[in-house]
């Protein structure tokens, strides 16, 4: 493991050693729900326009206490006026997690999940389009901290790696989100703030 990874991981522990309130989630039969979106566009003209957008939604089950397990699935689509790509991923997740003494609920995560990617290109001029299948192993460790009532905020630092082609390439993320907190379930919404590619 990179410093990229180690080092939100220490701030996570301090972070949840000064968290608030306490409830019954983490332990069997508790449920997970939630996901992440994101979507942005930038250029100048409508005709140049870059569009981004990605969904992925969380289910995840604790069929005992402090583990829990659920599918992976996630949606991502690039586009502008010629061109667009899809990956479309599929897999499972596992995971271990924890209320601390105070009151945040400190976890961490992995799996693996099947990409499959389709490109298309289509102008006046020329038209190709393509398909390929890699996978990704995600890993990410997070803190649910409650700050007042149900309420609480997210915080997720990840790190994937992704194979296509014979080919690697390792992703540092980061993301915050929002949680509505009840005795033994968490609804979250999360948004991916940060990416770098080493």
């Amino acid at each position: 493991m990179n410093k990229y990874f180690i080092i939100p991981l220490v701030l996570l522990s301090i972070v949840a050693n000064s968290a608030i309130a306490q409830s019954g989630f983490g332990e069997t039969g508790s449920v997970w729900m939630g996901g992440g979106f994101s979507f942005s566009s930038s250029g100048e003209n409508v005709d140049d326009r870059q569009n981004l957008m990605a969904i992925g939604p969380v289910l995840r089950f604790f069929p005992a206490d402090r583990i829990f397990v659920g599918p992976r699935l996630n949606w991502t689509r690039a586009s502008d006026d010629n061109s667009s790509s899809n990956r479309f991923g599929l897999g499972g997740d596992i995971g271990f997690g924890t209320p601390s003494g105070n009151g945040a609920f400190v976890y961490m995560r992995s799996g693996i999940q099947l990409d499959m990617y389709s490109s298309k290109y289509d102008s006046d001029y020329y038209n190709n389009s393509s398909s390929d299948q890699g996978y990704t192993i995600p890993v990410a460790a997070g803190v649910i901290i409650p700050i007042r009532g149900i309420l609480a905020v997210q915080i997720e630092p990840g790190f994937q790696v992704k194979f296509l082609d014979g080919e690697s390439m390792n992703v540092v993320s980061l993301s915050l989100g929002f949680a509505g907190l009840g005795d033994f379930s968490v609804i979250s919404c999360m948004s991916n703030m940060v990416n770098y590619y080493l």
